[in-house]
């Protein structure tokens, strides 16, 4: 049994694909809001697409699903953010999101990114930068959403992509 509606999630593909311009833009009707997009990605992805509204938050989110007992404050050297970090053989959080795929562009956009983090049908999961004005906007978070979609709906593995992961 699959974790997601795949019929209701590629029909919103193709829907949305029916407004994307020749630039590979895409322009919506005013009435469609970013955030009924994201909830309709939600309605059809489930639990295998989560929203952060900081990216700089997933790291240390991964680390707390994985056990490891962060405080508010990572930095504080009473927390588990060391040894996570050494397990995931990176010495400090910007490796890790490097590691993950961030562009250096990305790297220093992170205050104004916001990730989706999709898993897929082979449990894998990769992170998905967005600039966290495309979440106000429609046109402009589509093709996150479809990244989103296409990750979760697909079977791609770390031999065939090294950024994405498991926890």
């Amino acid at each position: 049994m699959e974790r997601v509606n795949r019929a209701l999630a590629e029909s919103v593909r193709a829907l949305l694909s029916l407004h994307r311009q020749e630039d590979g833009s895409y322009i919506l009707p005013h009435d469609v809001s970013a955030e009924g997009l994201m909830a309709l990605m939600h309605t059809a992805l489930g639990d295998e697409v989560v929203r952060f509204e900081n990216a700089g938050d997933v790291v240390w989110e991964i680390a707390r699903y994985e056990g490891y007992v962060i405080p508010a404050c990572p930095a504080e050297s009473s927390g588990d953010a060391h040894a996570f970090l050494k397990q995931e053989g990176v010495s400090n959080s910007s490796e890790w999101y490097i590691k993950r795929g961030f562009s250096d562009e990305e790297m220093h956009k992170m205050y104004a990114a916001a990730a989706f983090v999709a898993r897929n049908q082979k449990f894998w999961r990769k992170i998905i930068p967005v600039p966290k004005k495309a979440l106000t906007i429609a046109s402009d978070v589509v093709p996150y959403i479809f990244q989103a979609i296409d990750f979760a709906l697909g079977d791609e593995t770390n031999k065939t992509n090294q950024t994405i992961f498991m926890c």
